[in-house]
């Protein structure tokens, strides 16, 4: 884990002085704000490495991504961090993550362009309670496979995705699938026997 520096009075001084404008995708300019520049650290990084420059460029990023990236900002800078941990997808959030697909996933790969990685994780989230909340028949929709049993599938949800929790649940799955061939193969010798 990175950390960053803390934002010190002459930092924040020296960065509003600048008044540094964003140039994203197409040419698009907006200013830089406060919330941004501590959420993202690709901008803090190019702050504090190039001297406050007036502009900076971020031609990967479109505008409307930017503009919902620093509304999420604000909004997550204003959250208490026992809220953080006690509620991962609050409704406001899970109602300015809800778009369409696409949109979704464009404002992800801008997010972790620009490093946001607690925003980039919040989609992860979301993304993941969309798809384990639903039927199989949209599963099938969307191509996406779930080969999981349903108790496995269950258990996920309960516990969420860590690491440790999905080599779990690959090492269950192998020995749920070493369980299946082997009845299968022992219905098959039993037939062959008779």
């Amino acid at each position: 884990m990175v950390l960053r520096p803390v934002l010190t009075l002459e930092i924040i001084w020296r960065w509003y002085d600048a008044n540094t404008m964003l140039v994203l995708g197409y040419g698009n300019t907006m200013p830089l704000t406060l919330a941004a520049t501590s959420h993202c650290y690709l901008i803090w990084d190019i702050l504090v490495e190039g001297e406050y420059p007036a502009v900076i460029h971020l031609p990967l990023v479109k505008y409307r991504e930017m503009v919902r990236i620093s509304f999420w900002a604000d909004f997550y800078s204003e959250r208490s961090a026992a809220e953080k941990l006690e509620t991962p997808i609050l409704e406001k959030e899970a109602n300015f993550l809800n778009m369409p697909v696409d949109e979704l996933l464009m404002l992800m790969e801008a997010a972790i362009h620009v490093k946001a990685k607690p925003l980039t994780d919040l989609i992860i989230a979301f993304g993941r309670s969309i798809i384990m909340g639903t039927t199989p028949a949209t599963w099938f929709r969307l191509k996406i496979a779930c080969n999981l049993p349903p108790e496995m599938r269950e258990k996920l949800i309960r516990e969420g995705v860590t690491m440790e929790g999905m080599k779990q649940i690959i090492k269950e799955m192998e020995d749920y699938e070493m369980c299946e061939s082997e009845s299968d193969s022992d219905s098959d010798s039993d037939s062959n026997t008779v």
